[in-house]
This record gives C-alpha cells, sequence and structure tokens, in this order.
C-alpha cells in the first residue's frame, strides 16, 4: 500500500474515533490525575495558600490548586465513585469559572489557527512549486525557505513593539489581523491575476510568480508568531503542575482539528480550487482572533491579567534602569533581547534545540518534496497528499497527547522525556541514509512523519513546560525570539545552505539529504541533552512559579466584580 492511501485511511479513521472517544477518555484521566495533585498540595505546609494566579487577599477560602474540578466529599474514595454522568456533571463546571473559560478560549483559538493552517500550507505549497504559477526549479524551494528567515525577523521586531508598547493582548490582535489581511489579500490578487491569464504577457507572469513567492515566505514565518503567543498565555495563567495534567490534552484539541481540516484538503482543493483554500484560512483566523480575545477579556475582568505581571516584575527592575519613557526601538529591543538571553542561560539551550531541531526538520522535508515533485507532477495530487500526510501526523499526535502522554507525563520528570525523545528521529533517519540515491518516497516520508510526530505530540508539551517557572519577558519576549527566530534561522540556514550546494554541485540530491539528516539530528540529540540538564524537576519548577504570583503585588478584578469561592473573581451581572 502506498503512503497517500495509508495516510489518508489512517486519518479518515483517526478523525471520528478522536471525536467519539476523547472527552470521556480526557475527563476520566484528567479528573483521577486532578484529585491527586489536590491531595498532594492540601498534604503540603502551606495549608491556607490560595490559586496562587488570583489574588491572594480577595479569596475568601483556599482555592483549589486544581484547574478545573473541585472535590467532592472524601478524596480518599473519589477515584472509584466517579461515573461518567457525574463527569459530565462536573465538566459543566468549565462554563461556569472565569479562568477555565479563558484557558477554554485561547485553546480553541490555537487549535483554530492550525486549523486553518493545514489549508494554507498545503495550497501555498501546491502553488510555489507550480508549474504554471510557481517554481519548476529545484532550488527555488530551499531558497525561499531560506528567505523567511528575514522576513520572520521584521515580523518579530513589530511584535516587539506592539508588546512593549501596547501588551500582549494588543500584539496578538495586531499580528492576527495583518496575517488575515495577507492571505485575503494574496488570495484576491491571485485569483484577478488568473482570470487574466489568456492575456499573453511575460509581466502578468511575472506578477503570479512575485505573490506566490511572498504569500509562500509569509506562510512559513507566521505560524509560530501567532501559535507561541497563545501558548505563552497558557503557560502564564496556569501552574506547572496544571500544565503536566492540560498541556497535552489542550495539544490534542489542535490535534483533532487538524486531523480534520487536514483530510478536507482534497475536497476543498476540488471544489473550490487552490486560491479559494487559501483564503478558507482566513475564516478559521478570524474565529481564532475572536477566542483569544476573549480569553485575554476574561484575564483583565477576573484579575489574572498576564501583562499585570508583566507591570509588576518591571517595576520590580526599575530600580537599575533609567524610567525614561518606553520609546522602544529596533536597537533598545535587540539589547533587551541580549541581556534577556544572558539572565536566563536556559533560554539559550532552547535557542540551540529549536536551531537544530528545524535544521533536522528542513532537510528531511526537502528531500520529501523532492521526491514528491518527482512522483506527483500535478498540483492538486500534491496538495492532497500533503494534506492527508499532515492528516495523519496530526490524528496519531492526537492519540498520543490524549490517551499516552498524560499518563508518563506525571510520573516521568521532562529532564528524561528531553534525552530519550530525539532517538526516534536518528533511528528513523539512520535508516534513510543507507537507502541508497533513489529512497522509495515512502521511506522520506515516513523519517519526516516521525520527526512532525515528535514535535507536535511531546516537544510541544515539554517546551512549555520548560517556560512556565521563568518570568514574563522569558514567557513571550523570549519565546517569540526562539520561536520565530530560532526555529526560522534553522530552517533559513540550511536552506541556503541546500539551495547553495544544489547550484554549485548540480549531482547534489536526495542521497546527500539523507546523508546530512543523520549528522542533524545528531546535532538535536546533543542539544536536547544539555537543556535536559537545565529543565528543573517539576516540583523545582512548582515552588518557582509559586513564588513569582507570591512575589508579585495583587490584582484586583475588575469593578464590579466580586470573588467565586474558587478564587476567581466573578461579575455580579455578567452575561
Amino acid at each position: 500500500m502506498n503512503l497517500p492511501s495509508l495516510v489518508s485511511q489512517s486519518a479518515g479513521f483517526l478523525r471520528p474515533t478522536l471525536i467519539r472517544s476523547a472527552l470521556p477518555v480526557l475527563l476520566a484521566s484528567s479528573i483521577s490525575s486532578s484529585q491527586e495533585s489536590q491531595q498532594g498540595y492540601n498534604n503540603t505546609s502551606d495549608t491556607n495558600s490560595t490559586e496562587p494566579i488570583l489574588n491572594p487577599e480577595e479569596t475568601t477560602q483556599p482555592a483549589s490548586p486544581d484547574l478545573f474540578w473541585e472535590s467532592s466529599g472524601d478524596t480518599n474514595n473519589t477515584t472509584t465513585t466517579h461515573s461518567l454522568s457525574s463527569r459530565m456533571d462536573q465538566a459543566k463546571q468549565l462554563f461556569t469559572q472565569p479562568r477555565p473559560r479563558a484557558i477554554l478560549y485561547m485553546a480553541s483559538a490555537m487549535a483554530l489557527h492550525f486549523g486553518g493552517y493545514e489549508f494554507v500550507r498545503s495550497s501555498m505549497l501546491a502553488l510555489f512549486t507550480s508549474n504554471q504559477v510557481g517554481f519548476s526549479n529545484p532550488g527555488a524551494f530551499p531558497l525561499a525557505m531560506g528567505l523567511a528567515s528575514p522576513f520572520s525577523f521584521l515580523l518579530l521586531m513589530g511584535y516587539g513593539n506592539v508588546l512593549e508598547r501596547k501588551g500582549p493582548r494588543a500584539a496578538l490582535q495586531a499580528t492576527t489581523l495583518f496575517s488575515i489581511l495577507v492571505f485575503a489579500g494574496t488570495a484576491l490578487l491571485l485569483q484577478l491575476l488568473l482570470s487574466l491569464q489568456s492575456t499573453s504577457s511575460n509581466h502578468l507572469g511575472m506578477a503570479r510568480k512575485a505573490l506566490v513567492a511572498l504569500a509562500f515566505v509569509y506562510q512559513n514565518s507566521y505560524a509560530h508568531l501567532l501559535y507561541t503567543q497563545h501558548w505563552s498565555f497558557l503557560s502564564s495563567v496556569m501552574t506547572p503542575k496544571e500544565g503536566s495534567i492540560w498541556f497535552s490534552s489542550i495539544a490534542g484539541l489542535s490535534s483533532i482539528i487538524c486531523t480534520m481540516t487536514g483530510t478536507m484538503v482534497k475536497p476543498l482543493v476540488n471544489s473550490v480550487g487552490l486560491v479559494g483554500t487559501v483564503a478558507c484560512n482566513c475564516i478559521f483566523l478570524v474565529l481564532s482572533l475572536i477566542c483569544c480575545d476573549r480569553a485575554y477579556q476574561l484575564s483583565e475582568t477576573h484579575g489574572f491579567d498576564p501583562a499585570k505581571i508583566k507591570q509588576n516584575e518591571k517595576s520590580a527592575q526599575n530600580d537599575d534602569n533609567n524610567n525614561n519613557n518606553s520609546s522602544s526601538s529596533n536597537n533598545n529591543l535587540v539589547w533587551k533581547a541580549k541581556d534577556l538571553f544572558q539572565r536566563v542561560p536556559t533560554l539559550g539551550a532552547l535557542f540551540g534545540e529549536v536551531l537544530t531541531f528545524q535544521s533536522m526538520s528542513v532537510i528531511l522535508n526537502i528531500a520529501m518534496v523532492t521526491r514528491l515533485k518527482q512522483v506527483m507532477p500535478n498540483d492538486n495530487e500534491r496538495a492532497a497528499w500533503t494534506g492527508s500526510l499532515f492528516a495523519g501526523v496530526s490524528g496519531l499526535s492526537g492519540v498520543l497527547q490524549f490517551v499516552v502522554i498524560p499518563m508518563f507525563l506525571q510520573r516521568i520528570e521532562p529532564r528524561l522525556v528531553w534525552k530519550v525523545m530525539p532517538l526516534v528521529p536518528f533511528m528513523f533517519s539512520l535508516y534513510q541514509s543507507f537507502q541508497g540515491a533513489s529512497p522509495d518516497l515512502f521511506i522520506l516520508a515516513l523519517s519526516f512523519f516521525a520527526a512532525k510526530t515528535m514535535d507536535y505530540s511531546i516537544r510541544g508539551v515539554v517546551n512549555e513546560m520548560v517556560y512556565q517557572p521563568l518570568d514574563f519577558d522569558s514567557r513571550y519576549l523570549g519565546k517569540e525570539i526562539i520561536g520565530v527566530l530560532g526555529s526560522r534561522f534553522g530552517k533559513s540556514g540550511v536552506s541556503l545552505l541546500m539551495s547553495g550546494l544544489a547550484y554549485v554541485f548540480p549531482q547534489f540530491g536526495i542521497y546527500h539529504l539523507s546523508k546530512l539528516s543523520v549528522l542533524a539530528s545528531a546535532g538535536w540529540l546533543t542539544m536536547s541533552w544539555w537543556l535536559s540538564a537545565l529543565v528543573p524537576r517539576k516540583d523545582e519548577a512548582q515552588a518557582a512559579f509559586l513564588e513569582q504570583r507570591r512575589s508579585s503585588p495583587p490584582q484586583s478584578p475588575a469593578k464590579g466584580a466580586t470573588v467565586a469561592t474558587d478564587g476567581s473573581a466573578t461579575k455580579d451581572k455578567e452575561e
């Protein structure tokens, strides 16, 4: 059985299976895990502590450290008394408590962003490699990937300025709106240029290629910029203990949406074409913008706004700094980033890990795309094939995130995960390197499939757990620098190197890429081991997180809000 049919059948099976089974499995595992977390918390010496994210002085009773579930009766017998109906009743509490609702909104925003990204990734790849409107030269693809890095740097500068002047909510609004305008404008202009295709003009052909190239570069730049902001909010309003329980399920929600939209690529392309599929991404981005803005609105109203934590940290650090107006120029942002990385050595290790992982990923991707263009010259077939491939990645990642990862992350330290995780892609890359000059597309796709599955299912989760005990600047600015520049420089540097090697040595091809993938995966393994030495244990991360929140001045809820028994502020007349 060939890879496209295998992946399509797997994704088609996983989509209804995940939807039917995800919620009961999630509730069963999460309730028992949360109750264990609550029992451990109640046994600590600080028995009067409240939920650290909220205002300690305004709570009327100790808040449960458990994110979603309140203890019902004797906790010693709860593991055996919960029926499915009682779990469903408890699930309704998600819609009555502000902090869980904000987390659900932001998790939904991230899932919608990734769902739309499946459309634009497959369609833009097909357009860029098209013989009609794209580029047929094999060196064009790595060259375009290389240009994503300077473009990402410009986006990061704009994001940093908005973040410094207006805060994280405005930064997320601005970057999401800009992405909507880019892809909506691309779809409209490209459709107009294609309608004029009957007019024989070299200028029109050059305009189409330039538009496709710019949109493809932006498509390879914006995804990290948006989803790292989603994760920054989540890691700011959740404790490390909550993150070890819920991060994999939050990532699993994105995997479910990606599985569904990935399997929709083929019928959508056949229905509205490649340009229409690009435009469909805008619908998902609009919905994502609404959800993330609602999450920030809840955090501001109920006293757990991450921007307030930033203001508290900034006022504490202003003892050494001259208190001028934040005329944050690009130069100031660079110096601020330099100071941040010197102050937090974990960020340097994370930057190296991202750089080496993306280097490995882009080598595997170039090898697969090169072979795919040889095997499938039809644009629509390539778009459908890549959509099915990523749907399979998302489907398998969803199974791991909902069923496997929540169980072992509560029992295994994240530093051990960082040591073991890179071994899987390394073994697949090693096997690929022995397949000769013309390996089967299935072998190339399998190596890329393994790397992406590890990335989507476990790497992203443990990566966020590293950021949680860090300060605001590390979670927002440092994470964006690593996510945008580290990721893009890893892709761009290797892509430009591959493009140069293909230009200087015409015989450079898949065989050499397979050999280089082994070196790149070994580099990722080395950097992951270095990072693992700096990752704190879970109890150390929890203590650092609580200490940060307790050292910050308490946040006041919005005017007209009262405090609920779970420790969160609730408006007297809300909705």
